[in-house]
């Protein structure tokens, strides 16, 4: 079955706001429409982008489904990156970045039977998604609160090369929460 963008949006976890785009594209925000203004202007361009990024966001859900599907575009990609796919808690299948043209579709073959399912996309990347397919029911992920993450390219994911691997990721995994992460690659904070 095809979701529409409105079912797609309950199984899309760690964003502010998630908006439709141009071409029926769905786009996740972890900043307010201000906040990006804010970060468009500043004088540290790459601020932006990296605000932008599909950061820490992920599909999450229970199905019995052996295959998923959607279509998907880069607006901005920086470091090498990945979109990962876990069931059950395990490492299923990595799709690199670098080797995904500049908008394409990405499948998966899944195992049999009843599974949690969980689809990490990007860190250090701007993807859109839409035209999400399933071949079976689905239920969205049950999460706790959210956990809000500050801080520079360490919070953001940079240097984890996977984001199932950011320490935000495992945390906010172990602890059943949903990961809001606001890091910004070379950003400092300071105490």
């Amino acid at each position: 079955m095809k979701l529409s963008n409105e079912q797609l949006k309950t199984i899309y976890y760690g964003a502010l706001d998630i908006v439709e785009v141009e071409d029926g594209y769905l786009q996740a925000f972890q900043y307010t429409d201000s906040q990006m203004d804010y970060f468009r202007n500043s004088p540290f361009t790459f601020w932006y982008e990296r605000c932008d990024a599909s950061n820490c966001k992920t599909f999450e859900m229970t199905t019995a489904a052996t295959k998923i599907s959607f279509a998907y575009k880069f607006n901005w990609k920086c470091s090498e990156d990945t979109v990962e796919l876990y069931v059950d808690g395990l490492a299923y299948e990595i799709k690199y970045v670098k080797d995904m043209g500049q908008e394409g579709t990405l499948s998966f073959e899944l195992p049999e039977g009843e599974k949690q399912v969980m689809i990490y996309l990007p860190s250090d990347a701007t993807l859109l998604v839409k035209n999400f397919e399933i071949n079976a029911e689905f239920t969205p992920a049950q999460k706790g609160e959210k956990v809000l993450w500050i801080g520079d390219s360490i919070t953001q994911g940079y240097d984890a090369l996977h984001p199932s691997r950011r320490y935000t990721a495992q945390v906010a995994d172990f602890l059943g929460m949903e990961e809001f992460n606001r890091g910004i690659g070379s950003e400092k904070f300071c105490a």
